[in-house]
Parts: C-alpha cells; structure tokens; sequence
C-alpha cells in the first residue's frame, strides 16, 4: 500500500514510463505557472495598496493645507477683532453723519466734527468687522490692512496741513511766463 497509485499503474502495464514523465512533466508545469499567476496576482495587488496609500497621503496634505489655511484665517480675524477693540475711537455723542462708500453702497455713521475733521484729513479710517463700522487711527487701519485688504473701507490719503501758506509763485498762475520787453498795451 505504500505505492504510489502512479507507480501501481505502472507495474499494472496500463501506463508506460514515457507517459508517466510526461504527465509529471506536466504537472510540475502546471503547478509552476499556478505559482506565477499568484506571484503575479499578488504583486497587483501590492501596486494597487501603493497607489491607494499614495492616494490618501495626497488626499491627507491636501486637507491638512486646508485646515492650516483656514485656522490662519481665523487667526487673523482674531487679530483684526483685536485691533479694533482695543484702538476704536469713540462715537459716542456725534451728531454729524459721515457718508461712506462701501463697495457699491453708500452708507453712514454718525461722529463727532473731530472725528470727521480727522476722516477728511486721512488721520482715522473706517474699517469693518462683521458688518460693524468702527473709526480707528490711520496707522491701526494700515495693520489692519495688512492682514486683509477687504476689512479697511474708508482711509482717506492724507492732505497738507492749512497752515501752509502757498508761495507768491504758485498763487500767480502766470509767474513762469517771461513778459517780453517790447510789449504793448
């Protein structure tokens, strides 16, 4: 019983050697091509692991990117509501309407004559934070400026102080034409 049933054909005379290797032949073939397909198989299938990895990493930084982008945002929203509570000017008490253009709307706040004075000169400014209008320092509205342009409406350039006197030369228009000798009236 310890034969083989390949080997009991054999000594049975069903089956001569030439077939017998030839089947083995085969066989061994078959095995070894099985094995290939599951090598072949399993490297597919390590590709296809590797480019879904590569895949969500990608997919991973592009999202990490965005929430950085938006916590700076609100970082800087944070600052912008600082600055303006703690260096808004107060309104308290302004009778005089100051009108503004924001965007494509005209729109208004009641201040002081100083305040507005100080509008009209570019030394204070109209910023806006949540739909909110607060009047702030020119140099608070340039930081705030700085860290989003949208958040500044109104920052008037500034002009020359009134006390300036103009020159003889500049209140005379024609003072740089040369009167010619032989004029005459």
């Amino acid at each position: 019983m310890g034969n083989s049933l390949q080997d009991q054909l054999l000594n049975a005379g069903l089956v001569d050697r030439n077939r017998l290797q030839q089947s083995k032949k085969q066989r061994h073939k078959q095995v070894k091509g099985q094995r290939g397909e599951v090598e072949q198989q399993r490297q597919q299938q390590q590709q296809r692991h590797n480019s879904a990895q590569a895949e969500k990493m990608a997919r991973d930084r592009e999202l990490n990117a965005k929430r950085q982008q938006q916590q700076q945002r609100q970082a800087q929203q944070a600052e912008i509501r600082q600055l303006i509570a703690e260096h808004k000017l107060n309104r308290q008490g302004g009778e005089v309407r100051y009108h503004f253009q924001d965007g494509t709307q005209l729109k208004q706040l009641y201040v002081t004559e100083a305040l507005q004075q100080q509008l009209g000169r570019g030394q204070a400014g109209i910023v806006k934070q949540g739909g909110r209008y607060e009047v702030v320092m020119s140099e608070i509205a340039e930081r705030i400026a700085a860290r989003d342009a949208l958040a500044l409406v109104l920052l008037n350039t500034p002009t020359q102080p009134a006390s300036a006197a103009p020159t003889a030369e500049a209140a005379d228009p024609y003072a740089r034409y040369e009167i010619p000798d032989d004029l005459m009236w």
